[in-house]
């Protein structure tokens, strides 16, 4: 899938640059496997440097294999599959089988590390944490866009559902910068929910509908989005095991579509 993948950037103009094998290693350790083919979806960061060039992602690797935040022995190699640089390139560095350490949060069923594609995005960007001057380049954020295209030509599965989420989304607030996070929320809301029968979770309708289904809400299926809604809501994530904070994110779509297969 490396090679479609590849293929349907350099279809759309994107420049990929292959640094497999030429990035620092661990003398000892190596990354787990996993299927490409069954990836959910893509997961954006920022790389916390202000070094926005090819020589950033060496410094990158040499950082992770050596004692670091992740590992106090060091990381196998760099824990992301792609970087993107400032000009917009982007780098291959591992296959997608690895299942590289880019996320690494355990608040939701599963492994983020093996069913995400991890994407590094070169710089240190502003956010409400961070409150640096930092922003993405119009490259990265034009290459971002055909980016997410042409993941969804690979992975048809991705062209319903919250396949696109930031760093943000699973745990590390500040990650990929205020920017990023409008983008992947704009992505998000123009993208269309898996058809279930019966039910539009695009619609706050559907939304009321299925909270009600799952016995978490009992006022009117009216589409105002209200007090009870909202708790309802909030009920379903306790339930769900996520983070009940009231809001419909791509966490919560997802396990709203579990629960009813």
């Amino acid at each position: 899938m490396d090679a479609q993948l590849n293929q349907a950037l350099q279809g759309r103009g994107v420049q990929v640059q292959d640094l497999r094998g030429l990035l620092p290693k661990h003398s000892a350790k190596e990354f787990a496997h996993r299927d490409p083919a069954a990836l959910k979806g893509l997961v954006l960061h920022h790389a916390a440097s202000h070094q926005v060039d090819r020589e950033g992602i060496f410094g990158i690797a040499r950082y992770h294999v050596g004692p670091n935040h992740i590992s106090s022995t060091g990381c196998p190699g760099i824990c992301y599959p792609r970087a993107i640089t400032g000009d917009g390139v982007i780098h291959q560095l591992h296959d997608l089988d690895v299942a590289t350490w880019s996320q690494g949060w355990r608040r939701r069923p599963g492994d983020e590390n093996a069913d995400y594609l991890g994407v590094l995005i070169m710089g240190f960007f502003k956010s409400p944490t961070y409150p640096h001057e930092g922003e993405p380049t119009l490259a990265q954020l034009r290459t971002v866009l055909n980016l997410w295209d042409a993941c969804r030509d690979v992975w048809t599965t991705w062209r319903t559902g919250p396949a696109i989420m930031g760093h943000f989304d699973l745990g590390k607030p500040a990650c990929p910068g205020t920017t990023l996070e409008t983008l992947i929320r704009a992505l998000r809301a123009n993208q269309p929910a898996a058809a279930v029968p019966g039910v539009d979770l695009n619609t706050t309708k559907g939304r009321q509908r299925f909270l009600a289904d799952a016995g978490h809400y009992r006022g009117q299926i009216d589409g105002i989005w209200g007090h009870r809604s909202k708790q309802a809501l909030i009920d379903f994530q306790r339930t769900a095991g996520l983070v009940p904070d009231g809001i419909w994110g791509p966490r919560t779509e997802a396990a709203a579509l579990e629960f009813m297969q």
